[in-house]
Parts: structure tokens; C-alpha cells; sequence
């Protein structure tokens, strides 16, 4: 008769080394430019951000022709932010510090996708 021995799960540990700077082709070409845009969308870009989705909510399906010119604004300022060298590299040292400290610790500084997603209960 064979019996089933409880094997003890041990918990992982995130994987890599903490001092490592560089970064893969995901974390380079779309974490990076992802982190970029939604910093730049809530801190350098938050009033024509913000001026574009309430002219938006308040013209529904006429936003094309009523909200050009924010789309416009909002549209130079992204562009401005994505393209700027200092900005970019500010951005990418905060993301090594951030995954430093997670490959360190196990412990995530950002939140979870799911939680924003309205999936969650």
C-alpha cells in the first residue's frame, strides 16, 4: 500500500539578484515607458489631464469635435514627458531601487493591477 507523505511547501523568495542594474527587453521597452506614461499622466501632465476627461464626461459622443483642442494639449505634454532623457532616467531609477528592495524583501511597492480593476471584492 503506498501512503502520501506531506511535503512541506516552503515559501519562495523572489528570484534574481538585488544589486543587478540591468534590465531585461520587457522591463526596457514596455514597464519603463508604462511607469513614464502614468507618472507623467498623474504629476507633470494632471491639469490637461485632467481638463481632457472632464471636457470628455461632459460631451460624450461630441468629444471629437468639442475637445480637440485639449486632446491636443494633453497629447504635447505626454509626448514631451516620454521623450525627455532625465525624466526617463529618474523614472528608470526608481523602478531599480523598486525592484532591489522586492527582490530583497519579497515585498511589492506597487499596487496590484487587480485591485484597480473592479474584479476584486
Amino acid at each position: 500500500m503506498y501512503t502520501l507523505e506531506r511535503i512541506p511547501i516552503a515559501k519562495s523568495m523572489p528570484k534574481g539578484d538585488p544589486d543587478d542594474l540591468s534590465l531585461r527587453k520587457i522591463e526596457r521597452n514596455v514597464l519603463i515607458p508604462e511607469l513614464m506614461r502614468e507618472v507623467a499622466s498623474k504629476n507633470q501632465c494632471k491639469d490637461v489631464t485632467k481638463d481632457f476627461f472632464d471636457c470628455a464626461k461632459d460631451n460624450g459622443i461630441l468629444i471629437a469635435p468639442k475637445c480637440i483642442d485639449k486632446r491636443d494639449k494633453l497629447t504635447d505634454c505626454m509626448t514631451y514627458w516620454l521623450n525627455n532623457k532625465e525624466f526617463k532616467e529618474e523614472i528608470t531609477a526608481k523602478y531599480l531601487k523598486d525592484r532591489s528592495e522586492y527582490r530583497k524583501t519579497g515585498i511589492s511597492n506597487r499596487p496590484s493591477k487587480r485591485m484597480h480593476s473592479g474584479t476584486h471584492n
